[in-house]
């Protein structure tokens, strides 16, 4: 599976959870359609669409808003209050995808 486009991550529930290209996040605090994440060549670049409890990125000990932006893999964001590392978040597309 090639992970180059773009992806919808929000609540697991909805039309849009049976898209190929939706990360599912399983918790109260995430909207249905959270974020965009586009990824190219290995650059990742994040936007909240609006979202109620919004992302948060964690630096330092401390979360600060995050509206959007590149950010890495290795990173702990939080979608609302659902927090997870970018990379593990893909690695499950990946895993999905039967690789």
């Amino acid at each position: 599976m090639k992970l180059d486009g773009t992806w919808l991550i929000g609540r697991a529930t909805g039309p849009a959870a049976s898209d190929p290209k939706f990360l599912a996040l399983d918790h109260p605090t995430v909207s249905q359609r959270h974020a965009e994440l586009l990824v190219l060549s290995g650059t990742y670049y994040l936007t909240d669409l609006g979202s109620r409890n919004g992302i948060w990125r964690h630096r330092d000990g401390r979360a600060e808003r995050f509206s959007e932006g590149y950010v890495e893999p290795h990173e702990r964001l939080s979608f609302g209050r659902c927090e997870v590392r970018l990379g593990d978040l893909l690695a499950s597309a990946y895993t999905r995808s039967g690789r």
